[in-house]
């Protein structure tokens, strides 16, 4: 079955489309479709990007790239935040996730902007394999608050950054 990956700036998604993600995430952070969807309104900006992999008609991952000015010791830098990464649970094992990774890295590239994402340590190993590199920092904040997980970012190897400062979860 063909796949499809629909790339939306945050400012054009329709409703439905909204809700489709916010399914597709609840099945991963149960917090429910509304709650979801609030979230995303309440935490993304207009030009925030949004990117739906889609198996004919039918959702089947999700990820999304936030344009973040972040602190790297002195220096702010833009990035493109990859989060909410997700794959339907009726799907996983296809290699779904890493499909719509690879979509979000070929954004990233277009954009001409590095990519950061935040994750546990179990999943440093699929990233990897996705084209992401470890980034070894000293001390991380997200949101004002210590950060003790892995960084990982995508067009652009770090060194050497002892202090980063990400203004907002994404």
């Amino acid at each position: 079955m063909a796949l499809r990956l629909d790339i939306q700036k945050h400012k054009d998604i329709p409703r439905k489309q909204l809700e489709e993600i916010a399914s597709l995430k609840d099945q991963h952070w149960p917090h429910g479709v509304d709650s979801q969807i609030s979230w995303i309104l309440d935490n993304y900006e207009e030009n925030d990007v949004h990117l739906i992999l889609y198996r004919e008609n039918t959702p089947v991952a999700y990820a999304s790239l936030n344009v973040i000015s972040c602190q790297m010791d002195s220096q702010a830098e833009e990035i493109l935040g990859l989060g909410g990464v997700c794959v339907d649970r009726s799907c996983q094992k296809q290699g779904l996730g890493k499909e719509i990774v690879e979509g979000a890295n070929r954004y990233i590239a277009q954009q001409g902007k590095p990519g950061l994402l935040l994750c546990h340590k179990e999943l440093t190993e699929f990233y990897s394999r996705c084209g992401w590199l470890d980034m070894p920092c000293g001390k991380v904040t997200v949101a004002g608050k210590k950060f003790d997980h892995y960084v990982m970012s995508y067009g652009k190897a770090y060194e050497g950054v002892k202090r980063l400062a990400i203004p907002k979860n994404f």
